[in-house]
């Protein structure tokens, strides 16, 4: 529900690369009228070329939450990214409340976004915070009130209002906006604020939000508002420094300075190099004399040219992962995400969601799509459609096959993931 993979982050980057120019509009609008003045200090900048931490008011500090922790979610952002095209938070949260006729949702980051240059230029690399408002379509038109430990926020919802998207808010910078302090799950693991991943929870301060349907006030007394105490929460407490990982310029795993190949993606046992496969030797003519002295040449079958059944392609994807245990509203906000690894020559990956029984696919696929890897290495994928939005509660496969076309594709790899409420 927080972090986003790299497909899926590429157009916000660009988005945010223009909120810097238009910040100021936007704080002030009536809907998020937020303080002026920095409520979060930056610590010194590390390697990624961002603050190595945020500070709170509190004095609690936050690490950018970096893969490959699953804790900051599918596909999370590398230090590596981070220098050229990645997005990390230093911390998130985002909470689903139940009102009359739907749900609606409030999302609150603090993050950090690098975008490639334009024309050769270095990379932009900005911070900013982030509040997002949206909830389902079919809720009453109207302005909605969100109190919230972040102070309060209203948010008006139009009949094309999109779903999740009602109102977003992006500051300037990341020490500025209303988040002030960052709030802990009661459930988060050793070393992080929360788990991108997990299932909601409440914190460790039992902090909540509220929502007033439109027509109603927080200074009426008499309404009694839908409140939620559970948060997804993600944030990396401040450990080691970040170190980068040795270079490897073509993936295959092996550092630059241990392969023999660096430009070219090969095995460890064969030294970094790809292997080059020997030529299968062709069986050779016969000749045999007939009696008008007419020389016929015939060629004896081989081995080799037996007619063999068409084998799938050798390009299948590797280390196949995705959330285990998605809720409805997250799924309907932000999309299935998946991260693989793809080899050199893969042009296709086809993905398939299937119902699940006894942890194998059933049925029909519910919903296929086809994406085109620019690259082999790591390949994160962002699955939307109405399709997918429709799934309901129970089992379900990723059954995900890689090639150079469609008509030479690999053989399965699949992962089993559960969709909750």
């Amino acid at each position: 529900m927080i972090s986003s993979t790299k497909e899926g982050a590429r157009a916000r980057r660009n988005r945010t690369r223009a909120a810097i120019t238009t910040a100021a509009a936007l704080v002030a609008a009536a809907a998020f009228a937020v303080p002026a003045s920095a409520n979060l200090t930056a610590g010194p900048v590390d390697v990624t070329g961002y603050p190595a931490h945020m500070e709170d008011a509190v004095g609690a500090q936050a690490a950018l939450c970096l893969g490959p922790a699953p804790e900051c979610g599918v596909g999370a952002a590398t230090a590596s990214d981070m220098l050229t095209d990645g997005e990390a938070f230093w911390w998130g949260g985002a909470v689903d409340v139940n009102v009359p006729g739907g749900t609606v949702s409030i999302f609150f980051n603090v993050e950090a976004a690098t975008a490639p240059g334009a024309f050769g230029a270095p990379p932009d690399q900005i911070t900013f915070q982030r509040v997002q408002i949206g909830g389902d379509t079919g809720l009453p038109n109207g302005t909605y009130t969100f109190v919230t430990p972040f102070g309060n926020f209203t948010s008006k919802k139009e009949a094309d209002s999109p779903k999740n998207r009602w109102d977003r808010f992006e500051s300037s910078s990341a020490e500025s906006g209303p988040i002030d302090h960052f709030l802990t799950s009661s459930t988060a693991p050793a070393g992080f604020y929360g788990d991108a991943d997990g299932a909601p929870s409440t914190t460790t301060d039992n902090a909540t939000v509220s929502v007033f349907m439109p027509g109603q006030s927080p200074s009426d007394p008499t309404i009694v508002p839908a409140t939620s105490d559970q948060w997804v929460i993600m944030g990396a407490l401040v450990g080691a420094p970040v170190v980068l990982p040795p270079a490897d310029v073509d993936k295959d795993g092996i550092p630059d300075t241990a392969d023999n190949c660096p430009t070219q993606a090969g095995p460890s046992s064969n030294g970094g190099c790809p292997v080059v496969n020997a030529p299968v030797p062709q069986p050779q003519p016969q000749v045999r004399t007939v009696t008008n002295t007419v020389t016929l040449t015939q060629a004896i079958p081989g081995p080799s040219q037996a007619v063999l059944p068409a084998r799938a392609s050798s390009l299948a994807v590797s280390r196949l992962t995705l959330a285990r245990r998605i809720s409805i509203s997250r799924l309907r906000a932000q999309g299935l995400r998946a991260s693989m690894q793809v080899k050199e020559g893969t042009n296709v990956v086809r993905i398939a969601i299937y119902k699940a029984r006894g942890g194998q696919r059933s049925g029909r696929a519910l919903f296929t799509t086809t994406r085109t890897p620019h690259s082999a290495g790591l390949f994160r994928a962002t699955l939307r459609s109405s399709k997918l939005s429709k799934l309901k509660p129970g089992r379900y496969v990723m059954q995900v096959r890689a090639g150079s076309s469609a008509s030479s594709l690999s053989a399965v790899r699949q992962v089993a993931f559960t969709v909750t409420r």
